[in-house]
């Protein structure tokens, strides 16, 4: 999966809308951390279940550490996603976040810029 800056033009797949990228986390870049409110992790989790512009495969999670190779499979399940997560804030702007993102939230703490939250909330 590629890396985005938070907030930056997104340009993960061409001829969409404007958008800008939330949470395109990757292993050795730095990201915030903090909590976030639960009705945010919820909402985010309900949006994760059923992510947009699927692709080919799969992505695994690069900032967790991998186990061994006969529990990769399993491990992997809970750590994995293919497409995206799409929400559109109250100015018209939309997100768009790697499906992902819920696990980025729940176990690595990343801590979203606020209009992401809002606009997940909304």
């Amino acid at each position: 999966m590629a890396y985005y800056a938070d907030l930056s033009p997104y340009a993960y797949t061409p001829g969409h809308g404007p958008m800008l990228n939330v949470g395109w986390l990757a292993a050795g870049k730095a990201y915030e951390r903090g909590p976030v409110p639960y009705e945010f992790a919820t909402a985010l989790h309900r949006l994760a279940q059923s992510p947009v512009n699927l692709c080919r495969g799969f992505h695994v999670c690069d900032l967790c550490t991998p186990p061994s190779t006969e529990y990769y499979n399993v491990w992997s399940t809970l750590r994995r996603g293919s497409g995206e997560v799409r929400v559109s804030g109250a100015s018209g702007v939309v997100y768009a976040a790697p499906a992902l993102i819920w696990h980025y939230v729940a176990e690595h703490q990343y801590l979203p810029p606020r209009e992401f939250i809002n606009a997940v909330l909304a």
